[in-house]
């Protein structure tokens, strides 16, 4: 059976959609976690921005994430997440299994950035060591990466739009070219 008389066409381009309509849902699904992953770490730069600030003041570790989280985002929500799991109704939790469950909730379990920060809380609350130095530094490298990010991004679009450009010219000099050989 002929469609549009390419019938030996047909089941390669039906082949083509249903194979785009089977792995566009992965697709859409990965550049969501994509685009979740940048929105944590730009909330976790202003995030950690607040929360440096507030504990170079002299605030409180605990108050300054309870602070932190008000500002709202992914990365403040998990502090909220934090600061909710530490200050339960039945007395103080164990800082260990709030940390664990705050790690389960991460958006995207291989962030260093976020492991690193979680670590800092560990060892705050189970050393006892202090955690400004630590939350200015990782500010300070979520920044640069941020950053880093950020250039990748903008030398892709660079290079792609050389690429059209170039085709462009290409495309200019075809359509001036091409009427004169046909005579």
């Amino acid at each position: 059976f002929y469609i549009f008389g390419i019938g030996i066409a047909a089941p390669i381009i039906a082949g083509s959609f249903i194979y785009l309509g089977l792995t566009r849902p992965y697709a859409n699904l990965k550049s969501l976690a994509k685009k979740r992953a940048e929105a944590m770490h730009a909330n976790m730069l202003v995030g950690l921005a607040t929360m440096e600030s507030l504990l170079i003041s002299g605030t409180g570790v605990q108050d300054a994430m309870r602070d932190t989280a008000a500002v709202g985002g992914p990365f403040c929500n998990l502090l909220a997440l934090m600061v909710a799991q530490l200050s339960t109704g039945e007395g103080e939790r164990d800082p260990l299994s709030a940390i664990n469950i705050v790690r389960q909730h991460v958006p995207d379990p291989d962030d260093v950035d976020m492991q690193l920060f979680l670590k800092d809380l560990e060892d705050y609350f189970l050393r006892g060591r202090l955690i400004a130095d630590s939350v200015s530094a990782l500010r300070i490298s979520v920044h640069r990466n941020i950053l880093e990010n950020t250039e990748r991004r903008a030398a892709v679009v660079l290079q792609r739009t050389s690429i059209l450009g170039i085709f462009a010219v290409v495309g200019l000099i075809f359509s001036i070219i091409l009427p004169f050989m046909s005579m």
